[in-house]
């Protein structure tokens, strides 16, 4: 099942996401990263079942986390 699940992970840190990534590649073959300056634009694009965010500094963390849950289903 988690086959067919795309997964997102939403990172300025790309070593952070790497790491990630490598932990579950085996059960999310299907996933993606973007940084958090790209949410806007790709959210509904790439339509993840589940995204996991690394929260950015400041305010924007939770204003992410508002739009993603907002844009998604």
């Amino acid at each position: 099942m988690s086959e067919d699940v795309k997964l997102l992970v939403v990172s300025e840190d790309e070593a952070h996401a790497e790491d990630v990534i490598s932990r579950i590649a085996n059960n999310f073959p299907q996933h993606l990263h973007i940084k958090a300056s790209e949410v806007r634009q790709e959210i509904a694009r790439l339509g993840p079942e589940l995204v996991i965010l690394q929260e950015p500094g400041g305010d924007l963390g939770l204003q992410l986390l508002h739009y993603i849950s907002n844009e998604l289903p």
